[in-house]
């Protein structure tokens, strides 16, 4: 990995984390409540009303925002895509009470494959890839209760 695509990595992850920490994290991890794995779905009523529900929400909506604004500049590809969003995820997630349930990343992983129309390969990332992953970002934020998924209904 060269210097600048591990500068990209940290960047994305970076202004993703500062993103979601406007938000407030949970200082109260005893009052977290538990949900059972199997039930668990983004649009399922026990993980909307679940902290990390709104969470996601947040981050998701702040990963949108970055990902579009970014415009080709620093995130060319789907793979760096993918590395920045996992290391994100990592970032605004741990030490949180909920850091590692309730588990939906292949849900989103499936919402996001779905707006781009096909798998998330690691392949270059042109304007309208882009848009298409900036609406399944969205998309994502708006079914864990956050804005519209369309930023024109924002």
């Amino acid at each position: 990995m060269d210097a600048q695509t591990l500068h990209r990595y940290v960047t994305v992850a970076t202004v993703a984390a500062i993103g979601w920490m406007m938000f407030g994290a949970p200082t109260n991890r005893r009052s977290v409540p538990r949900i059972a794995e199997s039930a668990v779905t983004l649009d399922s009523s026990e993980f909307r009303d679940h902290p990390k529900s709104q969470a996601l929400a947040a981050f998701y909506t702040q990963l949108a925002e970055v990902i579009e604004r970014d415009a080709g500049a620093i995130v060319t590809t789907l793979g760096e895509f993918r590395a920045g969003h996992k290391r994100a995820l990592r970032l605004a997630f741990a030490g949180t009470p909920w850091a590692d349930s309730p588990k939906v990343g292949a849900e989103i992983d499936s919402i996001l494959s779905a707006a781009i129309g096909g798998e998330l390969d690691d392949r270059a990332i042109d304007n309208g890839l882009r848009s298409q992953l900036v609406s399944g970002l969205r998309m994502v934020a708006s079914i864990c209760g956050g804005p519209a998924g369309d930023k024109a209904t924002r």
